[in-house]
C-alpha cells in the first residue's frame, strides 16, 4: 500500500536523522492518507508523525497545528476518552513543557492521567510517561508537594506492576531522591539514591554506563551534606566508569 510504504520511509529516515528525507515521506503519507478520507484514522497517525517530526526539529509552528488535527480526528473516530488520543495529546503537551510553556502542558498531561485512570491496564506505560511528565512540570513550577505526589504513585505503581527490584523502578527511585535534594531533605534522598543503585547494579552489572548519573547525583547530595569524603568516592566511581565506556578513556 502507498500510504504504508511512504509511512516506513519516514519512519526509517527519521531514525537516520535524514530529515529532509522524513518530511518528504511523512507529507506524501499525509496526502495518500487524505484519499481516504477526513476522518480516516490513516491519516490522524500521518499528521501526528509528520508533527512529531517537525516538533524534534524545534519547528514549534509547524508542529502544533498538525497535532491538533490529529487530535481532534481521533476524538471524532474514537471518543474524547479513548486510549488512541493520549498520543497527540501527550505529544503536544510534550512540545508545549519542551518550549516552557507550562500552563499550556499541563492540563494536556493531566488528560492523559484521567484516561489512563478511566481505563486502567497492566503496567501502563501511558501512565507512566503522563505521571512522569507531569510531576516535571510541577518541578519545574516549584510545586513540590504535587511533585512528590505524582512521583511516589509512579513508584508505587510500578513497583506494584514489575516488582520491587526492576529497573524502571530505580528511575522514579531517582526523580523522588532528586525532588527531595532540591529541598535539602537529605535524610529523605539518601536511602532513595541507595536503593536505586542497589537495584541499578542488580539489573546492569556494577560498572554499566547507566549507573552515572545517579552515582554523581548522590555524590551532589552527600556533598551538600558535608560528606566531601563519601562525595569524592562517588565521583571517582563515575569517572572510572565513564573512563572505561570511552574508547581511549581508561588509563593504565
Amino acid at each position: 500500500m502507498l500510504w504504508r510504504n511512504h509511512m516506513e520511509a519516514g519512519v526509517k529516515a527519521d531514525a537516520e536523522r535524514n530529515h529532509a528525507e522524513a518530511e518528504r515521506q511523512f507529507k506524501a503519507a499525509v496526502a495518500a492518507a487524505e484519499t481516504f478520507g477526513p476522518r480516516d484514522r490513516r491519516l490522524a497517525t500521518s499528521l501526528n508523525h509528520l508533527a512529531q517530526h517537525y516538533a524534534e526539529c524545534e519547528e514549534f509552528a509547524r508542529a502544533e497545528p498538525l497535532f491538533k488535527q490529529a487530535l481532534a480526528i481521533w476524538e471524532q473516530t474514537s471518543g474524547s476518552e479513548h486510549r488512541d488520543v493520549i498520543t497527540p495529546l501527550f505529544n503536544l503537551a510534550a512540545m508545549y513543557q519542551h518550549q516552557g510553556k507550562l500552563a499550556d502542558a499541563e492540563p494536556l498531561y493531566q488528560r492523559c492521567l484521567r484516561i489512563c485512570d478511566k481505563t486502567p491496564r497492566a503496567n501502563d506505560r501511558d501512565l507512566a510517561q503522563s505521571l512522569h511528565s507531569l510531576a516535571h512540570v510541577y518541578v519545574e513550577q516549584a510545586r513540590y508537594a504535587e511533585a512528590e505526589k505524582l512521583f511516589q504513585r509512579g513508584l508505587d505503581t510500578t513497583g506494584n506492576a514489575l516488582g520491587a527490584h526492576h529497573i524502571d523502578v530505580a528511575v522514579w527511585l531517582t526523580d523522588l531522591a532528586e525532588l527531595y535534594r532540591s529541598q535539602n531533605k537529605l535524610q529523605e534522598a539518601e536511602p532513595l539514591y541507595q536503593r536505586a543503585l542497589a537495584i541499578l547494579e542488580k539489573n546492569l552489572g556494577p560498572d554499566h554506563e547507566d549507573l552515572v548519573a545517579t552515582l554523581e547525583n548522590y555524590a551532589r547530595m552527600q556533598r551538600k551534606a558535608g560528606r566531601e569524603a563519601e562525595a569524592t568516592k562517588l565521583e571517582a566511581r563515575a569517572r572510572a566508569i565513564k573512563d572505561k565506556a570511552t574508547p581511549g578513556g581508561a588509563k593504565p
